[in-house]
């Protein structure tokens, strides 16, 4: 759980930071005198960046481990949005608040989501929904600061004290401790001072004794492989965590029982792709991020159009941060408490969120925009659904594969989202449009998952299910 809370803490001055862009934004219109789509790719750049930056942040993390890689990613986070204070060019900003920020930010959040994925299986949507929270907190607090911030210093001071704030990504990830190392590691106040780490031979010992009678033994390609067959989710044996065994295991999931393998290799980075079921998820994810990010970016500017006062319509981005704050842990919550799976959870509050944002252009006046934000709050859940779902379909150790890559997707739709917005404002002088854009991408993202129960026969014809259907059969 405190991984938890600095995984949210993380994800509250990264994308809750980029997410609450929309105060800056309108000042970066009046500043630089440039078209709403051209200054939109400052705004959408940072979570592009952050997100294309999927499959090099997997070696990293890989290699460096969890704490240094989100360490060294709030040093350029902080570094790059500090620098943006002299930026006298949209240009300027792309390179320093889009390119070096968004990379430094990308790398802090994957960080803390793959911490999350290795402390959490059974609760995971409710995690999921407290990590959302605390994007929706940061968004919520950082919209404030940076409109006062904005009246007091300019938004080029803004940019300067933010970048002070992000620094303490920093401190938020020396908290990223393996499972194996907790029980007596420095920072545990708990730890007993005479406790030595189980071995790993001990821990392979213990599993099979407490599961002789669901043991199978292969060689595959002349390497002896063990094989446990389990009725039941191994985190459930609290004595074990996911983090020892990946070291010596390899899981596999089919509809029934999981397979777990010693040899590495049959599940690797590009063979993910083999599965259909991840390539649904991936699908969806994109449509959705193409849409997400276009309130966060467009909802304040959209105010303004509409002859709300600039200090009215800075209040609509921590409004949305406010409705996430409160919904993504309760409809977290909810979905582990009726044991709903993930992937429905996302594919409802998808089409929920998606038909919401297409008919918000009918009810345009200040009440109306305010609606729509605790709306749009409430429902923007999904993300945290779709991430769960991840991990539980494909499988928790496969999960920085499918992360990575549904990362690389996630950066091409949010660059893609505003950007697009901004173009059909500059067509219509509108934002009507733009915002059923966004409600369409929605709604379509959620009725594409419809067809999971046909991807999933497929899937048994994938080239991960006929080798883990083989090892059974052997």
């Amino acid at each position: 759980w405190v991984v938890l809370c600095m995984a949210a803490v993380i994800n509250g001055l990264t994308w809750g930071l980029l997410y609450s862009i929309g105060v800056i934004y309108s000042s970066w219109l009046t500043c630089f005198n440039e078209p709403a789509s051209y200054v939109s790719v400052a705004g959408s750049l940072p979570l592009t960046i952050g997100s294309l930056g999927g499959p090099l942040f997997r070696p990293t993390v890989n290699k460096l481990g969890l704490r240094v890689a989100s360490f060294f990613g709030g040093v350029l986070m902080g570094a790059g949005i500090a620098v943006s204070h002299f930026a006298e060019s949209v240009l300027t900003l792309c390179f320093t608040f889009g390119l070096v920020a968004g990379f430094g930010a990308g790398l802090a959040n994957f960080s803390a989501s793959v911490a999350v994925n290795e402390y959490f299986y059974r609760e995971r949507s409710l995690a999921e929904g407290i990590m959302g929270a605390g994007l929706c907190v940061g968004m919520f607090l950082l919209s404030m600061l940076q409109q006062l911030f904005i009246e007091t210093y300019t938004w080029q001071g803004t940019m300067l004290l933010t970048g002070g704030l992000c620094t303490h990504i920093c401190l938020a990830s020396l908290f990223f401790i393996p499972p194996n190392e907790v029980e007596n590691h420095p920072l545990n106040i708990w730890r007993k001072s005479n406790l030595k780490l189980r071995e790993e031979p001990k821990i392979m010992h213990e599993i099979e004794e407490a599961q002789r009678n669901n043991l199978i033994t292969k060689k595959v390609d002349g390497v002896s492989s063990t094989f446990l067959l389990f009725t039941e989710p191994l985190i459930e044996y609290e004595s074990y965590t996911i983090w020892q065994l990946k070291k010596v295991q390899r899981m596999y999931y089919t509809n029934s029982f999981e397979i777990w393998s010693d040899k590495k290799g049959r599940w690797d980075f590009v063979k993910i792709w083999c599965d259909p079921r991840f390539i649904l998820i991936i699908a969806s994810d994109f449509l959705s991020w193409v849409a997400l990010y276009v309130p966060y970016v467009h909802l304040v500017e959209r105010a303004r159009t509409q002859d709300i006062s600039e200090s009215t319509s800075a209040w609509l981005s921590p409004v949305i941060g406010f409705g996430g704050l409160l919904g993504r842990p309760l409809v977290g919550f909810a979905a582990d408490f009726f044991k709903i799976h993930p992937f429905w959870a996302y594919t409802t509050v998808q089409m929920l969120c998606g038909i919401g944002t297409f008919l918000s252009p009918f009810w345009s006046s200040l009440e109306g925009l305010f609606v729509f934000a605790v709306y749009f709050g409430l429902l923007s859940s999904g993300y945290g659904f779709i991430k769960a779902s991840a991990a539980k379909i494909l499988g928790p150790t496969n999960y920085m594969d499918a992360f990575s890559w549904m990362l690389l997707f996630e950066g091409i739709g949010t660059f893609l989202g505003p950007t697009v917005g901004g173009a059909i404002f500059d067509v219509t002088q509108s934002y009507d449009w733009t915002f059923r854009f966004a409600g369409a991408c929605l709604i379509i993202s959620a009725a594409i998952c419809v067809s999971k129960p046909l991807i999933d026969r497929q899937a048994k014809n994938s080239y991960i299910f006929r080798q883990a259907e083989q090892s059974v059969v052997n």
